[in-house]
């Protein structure tokens, strides 16, 4: 891809050939199970983005991994909200699979909801008071859109430097588009503790109610 294909901020999603060569890191930004999160910028237009890179990690796992990248790739084409991060481009190279992504974001929930005392911040209680509106709207969306996140939880709810919530990570997201069947059972294999609903921990049918439990246990954090 020619050098200045992120200078114009498409929406739509651009496959990079060598992305590295288009972008330089910035700053790490935070780091999950399998990935880690950077601040890049464009070299050309010195336009910031965040950069996804999935491990790809020993050969037993790259192929969980692909298939994991492919996927959030798949439904973040598909996605267009205003609270759910933006898919801008993705690449591969001989060590990652990578996102590039808008906004970039410096905090999450989860580090706002650590705060001794949030509600005694004016700014952070400003950004719970808006944040409730904000994730509805949001999960409601991913339901008339046939998708199952399958991971709410504050870590995954990142916040803007002006405050604005944007929900990320649907790397391990369920489309039901197609098949129109939102149920799953069985083993789970990625899921976190306290912020999954009890069906889901144990293996048991699972829908898109699931996700309304994950969220209200969100909220419960916000409200306490």
């Amino acid at each position: 891809m020619r050098a200045g294909a992120l200078t114009g901020l498409q929406p739509d999603h651009r496959r990079l050939e060598q992305g590295k060569l288009f972008l330089e890191d910035v700053k790490a930004l935070g780091r999950g199970s399998s990935a880690m999160v950077y601040s890049v910028r464009h070299r050309v237009s010195k336009k910031e983005f965040a950069c996804k890179r999935i491990e790809r990690g020993p050969a037993r796992f790259q192929h969980d991994n692909l298939r994991d990248f492919l996927r959030e790739v798949r439904i973040l084409q598909r996605l267009h909200h205003q609270h759910i991060v933006r898919l801008i481009a993705s690449y591969t190279d001989e060590a990652t699979f990578s996102l590039i992504l808008l906004p970039v974001a410096n905090d999450t929930l989860e580090s706002l909801l650590r705060q001794i005392t949030p509600s005694a911040n004016e700014q952070g209680e400003s950004i719970l008071r808006h944040a409730f509106g904000c994730l509805l709207s949001t999960l409601k969306y991913l339901q008339d859109h046939a998708i199952r996140h399958k991971d709410i939880k504050p870590l995954n709810i990142l916040l803007s430097d002006q405050g604005s919530i944007y929900l990320c990570d649907f790397g391990i997201s369920l489309d039901y588009s197609e098949t129109k069947e939102a149920t799953t059972e069985g083993r789970v294999l990625g899921f976190t503790p306290g912020y999954c609903a009890p069906e889901v921990g144990s293996g048991e049918a699972r829908n898109a109610l699931s996700e309304v439990w994950s969220m209200g246990r969100v909220f419960f954090d916000m409200i306490v």
